[in-house]
């Protein structure tokens, strides 16, 4: 009985994903903007939530107000990664 049970000649290569992959294969993919860019879009994200998060406590929406501190907080804590000033 052939090693190969599906009767290939040979044994099919490795998927991209697997985890036998060559290491340039798993490399990630460049950005298209520049570093500059990426944190003035992170800056910008982060304080449009955080007013919007100032708004939603002034009506009173604690719950939505949480929501969007969090996503503000990410946005910020990116833009701090990106600076080099973060984790």
């Amino acid at each position: 009985m052939p090693d190969n049970p599906a009767g290939f000649d040979r044994p099919p290569s490795p998927r991209a994903g697997a985890s036998d992959a060559s290491p340039r294969r798993m490399m990630m993919a460049k950005s298209k903007r520049t570093l500059s860019e990426r944190i003035a879009d992170a800056d910008d994200r982060g304080g449009r939530y955080l007013a919007d998060a100032n708004e939603a406590v002034e009506r009173g929406n604690r719950q939505k107000a949480e929501k969007l501190y969090e996503k503000g907080q990410y946005w910020l804590d990116l833009s701090n990664k990106l600076r080099g000033c973060g984790e």
